[in-house]
Protein backbone atom coordinates (compact mmCIF):
# COMPACT_ATOMS: atom_id res chain seq x y z
CA UNK A 1 0.00 0.00 0.00
CA UNK A 2 0.52 3.95 -0.20
CA UNK A 3 -0.05 4.99 3.65
CA UNK A 4 0.96 8.78 3.84
CA UNK A 5 2.62 8.51 0.59
CA UNK A 6 4.99 6.01 1.45
CA UNK A 7 5.29 3.07 -0.38
CA UNK A 8 5.22 -0.10 2.00
CA UNK A 9 4.69 -3.88 2.28
CA UNK A 10 3.56 -5.30 4.11
CA UNK A 11 1.25 -3.17 6.55
CA UNK A 12 4.25 -1.24 8.66
CA UNK A 13 4.58 -0.64 12.35
CA UNK A 14 3.31 2.96 13.13
CA UNK A 15 6.44 3.82 14.38
CA UNK A 16 7.61 2.88 10.64
CA UNK A 17 5.35 5.57 9.10
CA UNK A 18 6.54 9.64 9.03
CA UNK A 19 3.74 11.73 9.57
CA UNK A 20 2.55 13.12 12.38
CA UNK A 21 0.52 11.77 15.39
CA UNK A 22 -2.07 13.40 14.76
CA UNK A 23 -2.35 12.05 11.17
CA UNK A 24 -1.65 8.55 12.11
CA UNK A 25 -4.76 9.11 14.56
CA UNK A 26 -7.07 10.19 11.31
CA UNK A 27 -5.82 7.37 9.50
CA UNK A 28 -6.32 5.22 12.29
CA UNK A 29 -9.88 6.79 13.10
CA UNK A 30 -10.90 6.20 9.61
CA UNK A 31 -9.91 2.79 8.99
CA UNK A 32 -11.83 1.80 12.68
CA UNK A 33 -15.21 3.97 11.80
CA UNK A 34 -15.96 4.04 8.28
CA UNK A 35 -16.39 -0.02 8.37
CA UNK A 36 -19.27 -1.88 8.46
CA UNK A 37 -20.19 -2.63 12.28
CA UNK A 38 -20.83 -6.07 11.27
CA UNK A 39 -17.25 -6.62 10.24
CA UNK A 40 -14.72 -7.91 12.72
CA UNK A 41 -11.90 -9.75 13.79
CA UNK A 42 -10.34 -11.53 16.90
CA UNK A 43 -6.48 -12.71 17.41
CA UNK A 44 -7.27 -16.52 17.40
CA UNK A 45 -5.28 -19.24 19.75
CA UNK A 46 -2.88 -19.29 16.94
CA UNK A 47 -1.86 -16.14 16.42
CA UNK A 48 -3.98 -15.72 13.48
CA UNK A 49 -6.67 -12.90 12.45
CA UNK A 50 -10.07 -14.34 12.47
CA UNK A 51 -12.77 -12.58 10.10
CA UNK A 52 -16.36 -11.81 11.14
CA UNK A 53 -18.15 -10.63 8.07
CA UNK A 54 -16.96 -8.59 4.73
CA UNK A 55 -13.41 -9.84 3.91
CA UNK A 56 -12.67 -6.11 2.80
CA UNK A 57 -13.40 -4.75 5.47
CA UNK A 58 -11.66 -6.82 7.84
CA UNK A 59 -8.37 -6.91 5.78
CA UNK A 60 -8.59 -2.87 6.93
CA UNK A 61 -9.57 -3.58 10.40
CA UNK A 62 -6.40 -5.78 10.44
CA UNK A 63 -4.27 -2.70 9.11
CA UNK A 64 -5.72 -0.78 11.72
CA UNK A 65 -4.63 -2.82 14.54
CA UNK A 66 -1.36 -3.37 12.89
CA UNK A 67 -0.77 0.72 13.09
CA UNK A 68 -1.07 0.11 16.93
CA UNK A 69 -5.07 1.02 16.73
CA UNK A 70 -7.74 -0.51 18.65
CA UNK A 71 -10.68 -0.85 16.29
CA UNK A 72 -13.14 -1.68 19.29
CA UNK A 73 -12.31 0.69 21.47
CA UNK A 74 -12.66 3.75 18.80
CA UNK A 75 -15.99 2.19 17.61
CA UNK A 76 -17.40 2.70 21.26
CA UNK A 77 -16.15 5.65 22.02
CA UNK A 78 -17.81 7.59 18.35
CA UNK A 79 -20.50 5.57 18.69
CA UNK A 80 -21.63 5.77 22.61
CA UNK A 81 -21.38 9.18 22.17
CA UNK A 82 -23.81 9.39 18.94
CA UNK A 83 -20.81 11.38 17.42
CA UNK A 84 -21.33 9.53 14.03
CA UNK A 85 -23.12 12.23 12.74
CA UNK A 86 -23.88 10.66 9.23
CA UNK A 87 -23.12 7.48 7.36
CA UNK A 88 -23.42 7.58 3.59
CA UNK A 89 -23.45 3.84 2.72
CA UNK A 90 -21.24 1.59 -0.13
CA UNK A 91 -23.52 0.65 -2.76
CA UNK A 92 -22.18 -0.57 -6.67
CA UNK A 93 -23.27 2.73 -8.20
CA UNK A 94 -21.69 5.16 -5.81
CA UNK A 95 -18.33 2.65 -5.02
CA UNK A 96 -17.43 4.48 -1.70
CA UNK A 97 -18.29 4.58 2.01
CA UNK A 98 -18.55 7.64 4.24
CA UNK A 99 -18.92 8.59 7.64
CA UNK A 100 -19.03 12.12 8.91
CA UNK A 101 -17.75 12.47 13.37
CA UNK A 102 -17.81 14.96 15.86
CA UNK A 103 -14.79 14.98 17.43
CA UNK A 104 -14.27 16.02 20.86
CA UNK A 105 -13.09 19.35 20.28
CA UNK A 106 -16.20 19.97 17.98
CA UNK A 107 -15.40 20.13 14.76
CA UNK A 108 -16.72 17.46 11.96
CA UNK A 109 -14.40 15.09 10.63
CA UNK A 110 -15.10 13.03 7.18
CA UNK A 111 -13.61 10.08 6.18
CA UNK A 112 -14.37 8.17 3.14
CA UNK A 113 -13.03 4.82 1.55
CA UNK A 114 -13.80 3.44 -1.82
CA UNK A 115 -12.59 2.22 -5.49
CA UNK A 116 -9.57 3.80 -6.02
CA UNK A 117 -9.90 5.28 -9.15
CA UNK A 118 -13.25 6.91 -7.87
CA UNK A 119 -11.83 8.46 -4.38
CA UNK A 120 -8.81 9.94 -5.84
CA UNK A 121 -10.68 12.52 -8.31
CA UNK A 122 -12.55 13.73 -4.68
CA UNK A 123 -9.09 14.71 -3.30
CA UNK A 124 -7.29 17.87 -3.72
CA UNK A 125 -4.64 17.61 -1.50
CA UNK A 126 -2.58 14.74 0.00
CA UNK A 127 -0.28 14.51 2.93
CA UNK A 128 3.63 13.91 1.55
CA UNK A 129 6.12 11.68 3.45
CA UNK A 130 7.39 14.61 5.48
CA UNK A 131 4.04 15.17 7.26
CA UNK A 132 2.83 18.26 5.00
CA UNK A 133 0.05 19.20 3.15
CA UNK A 134 0.48 19.57 -0.61
CA UNK A 135 -2.03 19.75 -3.45
CA UNK A 136 -2.67 16.98 -5.16
CA UNK A 137 -1.36 18.40 -8.64
CA UNK A 138 -1.32 16.59 -11.84
CA UNK A 139 2.27 15.15 -11.25
CA UNK A 140 1.79 14.13 -8.18
CA UNK A 141 -1.68 12.59 -9.14
CA UNK A 142 -0.41 10.42 -11.85
CA UNK A 143 2.16 9.06 -9.50
CA UNK A 144 -0.90 7.59 -7.21
CA UNK A 145 -2.58 6.09 -10.56
CA UNK A 146 0.60 4.21 -11.20
CA UNK A 147 0.50 3.13 -8.76
CA UNK A 148 -3.60 1.78 -8.61
CA UNK A 149 -2.69 0.30 -12.01
CA UNK A 150 0.62 -1.54 -9.66
CA UNK A 151 -2.01 -3.02 -7.57
CA UNK A 152 -5.34 -3.95 -9.78
CA UNK A 153 -2.69 -5.54 -12.58
CA UNK A 154 -1.40 -7.56 -9.44
CA UNK A 155 -5.30 -8.48 -9.13
CA UNK A 156 -5.44 -6.30 -5.72
CA UNK A 157 -8.70 -4.46 -4.44
CA UNK A 158 -7.53 -1.33 -4.35
CA UNK A 159 -9.03 1.18 -2.27
CA UNK A 160 -8.15 4.93 -1.72
CA UNK A 161 -8.80 6.02 1.77
CA UNK A 162 -9.03 10.05 2.60
CA UNK A 163 -10.69 12.44 5.17
CA UNK A 164 -11.38 16.25 5.49
CA UNK A 165 -12.44 18.78 8.18
CA UNK A 166 -15.91 20.21 7.01
CA UNK A 167 -16.69 23.74 8.41
CA UNK A 168 -19.68 25.09 9.57
CA UNK A 169 -21.32 27.81 10.74
CA UNK A 170 -20.56 28.49 14.21
CA UNK A 171 -24.25 30.07 14.93
CA UNK A 172 -25.78 26.67 13.82
CA UNK A 173 -28.60 25.86 16.39
CA UNK A 174 -28.48 21.87 15.36
CA UNK A 175 -25.53 20.62 14.41
CA UNK A 176 -27.14 16.94 13.36
CA UNK A 177 -29.72 18.94 11.74
CA UNK A 178 -26.98 20.66 9.71
CA UNK A 179 -25.25 17.96 8.46
CA UNK A 180 -28.28 15.83 7.36
CA UNK A 181 -28.90 18.48 5.15
CA UNK A 182 -25.63 18.49 3.06
CA UNK A 183 -25.89 17.72 -0.31
CA UNK A 184 -23.63 14.09 -0.58
CA UNK A 185 -21.73 16.25 -3.16
CA UNK A 186 -20.68 18.80 -0.68
CA UNK A 187 -19.60 16.13 2.03
CA UNK A 188 -17.27 14.27 -0.19
CA UNK A 189 -15.72 16.47 -1.90
CA UNK A 190 -11.78 18.75 -1.23
CA UNK A 191 -10.65 15.49 0.31
CA UNK A 192 -7.20 14.83 1.53
CA UNK A 193 -5.40 11.62 0.68
CA UNK A 194 -4.40 9.58 3.25
CA UNK A 195 -3.66 5.99 1.75
CA UNK A 196 -3.81 3.60 -1.24
CA UNK A 197 -4.35 -0.11 -0.17
CA UNK A 198 -3.84 -2.97 -2.47
CA UNK A 199 -5.93 -5.85 -0.75
CA UNK A 200 -5.55 -9.57 -2.08
CA UNK A 201 -8.49 -11.50 -2.49
CA UNK A 202 -7.97 -14.90 -3.66
CA UNK A 203 -10.47 -17.28 -5.75
CA UNK A 204 -11.77 -19.50 -4.19
CA UNK A 205 -9.98 -23.08 -4.56
CA UNK A 206 -12.98 -24.86 -6.56
CA UNK A 207 -13.54 -21.93 -8.92
CA UNK A 208 -10.65 -22.91 -11.77
CA UNK A 209 -12.13 -26.29 -11.84
CA UNK A 210 -15.93 -25.35 -11.72
CA UNK A 211 -15.51 -23.27 -14.87
CA UNK A 212 -13.02 -25.77 -16.69
CA UNK A 213 -16.32 -27.86 -16.29
CA UNK A 214 -18.64 -25.34 -17.66
CA UNK A 215 -16.37 -24.50 -20.40
CA UNK A 216 -15.88 -28.86 -21.30
CA UNK A 217 -20.42 -28.80 -20.84
CA UNK A 218 -20.47 -25.97 -23.49
CA UNK A 219 -21.21 -23.00 -21.29
CA UNK A 220 -20.11 -19.70 -21.49
CA UNK A 221 -18.45 -18.15 -18.58
CA UNK A 222 -18.74 -14.10 -17.83
CA UNK A 223 -17.72 -12.82 -14.69
CA UNK A 224 -20.27 -9.97 -13.30
CA UNK A 225 -18.11 -7.85 -10.87
CA UNK A 226 -17.80 -4.31 -9.22
CA UNK A 227 -13.91 -4.62 -9.22
CA UNK A 228 -11.58 -2.09 -11.37
CA UNK A 229 -11.27 -3.26 -15.05
CA UNK A 230 -7.68 -4.30 -14.21
CA UNK A 231 -8.45 -6.25 -11.20
CA UNK A 232 -11.24 -8.33 -13.17
CA UNK A 233 -8.79 -8.82 -15.67
CA UNK A 234 -6.05 -10.50 -13.66
CA UNK A 235 -8.70 -12.38 -11.91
Amino acid sequence: GVLLSQLVKPIPNRSELKGTEEQLDVLIEGLAINTQDASFIQLSEQGTWDYKGNKTECSILVMCESLGGKFIDIREKIVSKNNRLRSLTFSSDRKRMTSVILTEDNRLRVHTKGAAEIVIELCKDVISETGEVLPLKDEMREKFLRHINSFTSQGLRTLCIGYRMLDYPQEVPNIREYVDKLADTDIETGLTLLALVGIKDPVRAAVPSAVQQCKKAGIFVRMVTGDNIETAKHI
